[in-house]
């Protein structure tokens, strides 16, 4: 059977991470520096987002790397380092979001701008990075695993997700659901 018919355990709280990154980029970019209340809620926005993606992480380190190790040793490698990699990239980031949260008000335009750039190369190297997941690592379970089993492990990962961290997870993936 082909992997992209498939259960593919990545794709759905993928399309909320891409829903919660484009989201967010565009509120940054779209705030206005001199507006108090609006970069507030913009850096809450960022300090949220950022938390997201961090356990997003370590959900995949912690449940999918396992498994693709189990069935083809060596096959998380690759994502393993863009995880490393996105680690750096988000305390980057969260550095960022507070020198915007710091800085005098006349200097607000340039350290969020400086925000929203970071962001942006972060979302692109993320939307490439998701496209691997789901395609080259799919493929990897996909031959490794029943759907059931694939399940059963997307079962336990989601019953490890402590219930304020899933609403969010929730929050960010409902809209991004197709009907079927």
């Amino acid at each position: 059977m082909n992997p992209d018919e498939r259960f593919n355990i990545y794709l759905q709280i993928h399309k909320g991470v891409r829903t919660a990154l484009a989201t967010v980029l565009l509120q940054v970019g779209r705030t206005d520096p001199n507006d108090d209340a609006e970069v507030a809620e913009t850096l809450a926005a960022v300090r949220d987002l950022l938390t997201f993606l961090r356990e997003h992480l370590q959900h995949e380190n912690e449940w999918i790397h396992p498994a693709l190790e189990a069935r083809r040793p060596g096959a998380s490698r690759a994502t393993r380092d863009d995880h490393a990699h996105h680690d750096e990239a988000l305390a980057s980031l969260a550095s960022t979001q507070r020198a915007v949260q710091r800085c005098a008000p006349a200097e607000r335009a340039a350290v969020l701008l400086r925000l929203y750039r970071q962001l942006a190369l972060f979302v692109a190297e993320n939307l490439e990075h998701m496209h691997v997941e789901e395609t080259d690592n799919h493929a990897v379970l996909a031959a490794g695993y029943s759907d059931a089993e694939l399940h059963e492990l997307d079962r336990r990962l989601v019953a490890s997700i402590p219930p304020t961290s899933l609403m969010t997870a929730l929050r960010w993936m409902l809209p991004a659901m197709n009907a079927p």
